[in-house]
């Protein structure tokens, strides 16, 4: 998925804040570095390229990326082998 500047992102119903004791639907960039052990200039130039799914922004100063998007992203890759 590629996104550019200015377009919007809509956030899926699956994609809302979970209470059932999973991951919070959107992860931070910490917990996103953690997640696919990449350094955060690699994350951002994957997002430059394409290939890893844009951020969300949060705030004016803040922006996080979607739980589902980030698995799927990890599940393409392990198929991909």
């Amino acid at each position: 998925m590629s996104v550019r500047a200015g377009q919007g992102i809509r956030i899926r119903p699956e994609d809302r804040l979970m209470v059932d004791g999973q991951r919070p639907a959107i992860l931070r960039l910490r917990d996103v570095l953690v997640t696919i052990g990449l350094s955060r200039p690699t994350l951002y130039r994957m997002v430059r390229a394409g290939t890893f799914p844009p951020q969300v922004r949060l705030g004016a100063a803040s922006v996080g990326w979607l739980r589902t998007e980030v698995e799927q992203w990890i599940a393409d890759r392990a198929e991909a082998r």
